[in-house]
């Protein structure tokens, strides 16, 4: 084997992390929030009423679990390909929020680690989910609520 092709090879896995170059590139993420700011009150829970009519069912972290799992799962795992980061899913939902929680922030769902790196900006793995897909807002509408458990 040649290994100067063995060191180049090694050389841009180092520098590309786990990239998975088969998903594409999606379209850059806008700066604007996928959704507008709806806050959060005492009165949004499910089908409660607000003055302007019904709100937004309440997305529980049961909701968003399976997507984490199937999205980022296979490299944010013991012994994944993202193994070294503190992101690491165990399929587990309860160990998964308290791992999950640090990537949320509360104040600005739209830019969020959480949702940010899972839309391709600043991963390394390249986007899971395109920005504005129901798996994108459904996590930022959980954060925006709140993310609760």
């Amino acid at each position: 084997m040649n290994f100067k092709f063995l060191w180049a090879s090694l050389g841009l896995a180092l520098v590309f992390g786990c990239a998975d170059f088969s998903r594409g590139e999606f379209p850059p993420v806008p700066d604007a929030a996928v959704l507008p700011d709806m806050g959060t009150s005492e009165n949004d829970a499910v089908g409660a009423e607000t003055p302007d009519g019904p709100s937004v069912s309440s997305i529980s972290f049961a909701a968003v679990h399976p997507l984490l799992v199937s999205a980022c799962r296979d490299c944010h795992r013991s012994g994944g390909q993202a193994a070294n980061t503190t992101l690491l899913l165990t399929g587990s939902e309860s160990v998964d929020l308290a791992t999950t929680l640090p990537y949320v922030n509360r104040n600005d769902a739209a830019n969020s680690r959480l949702l940010t790196k899972a839309t391709g900006r600043n991963h390394g793995g390249g986007a899971t989910w395109a920005p504005g897909s129901s798996q994108a807002v459904t996590v930022q509408t959980w954060i925006q609520q709140g993310a609760q458990p």
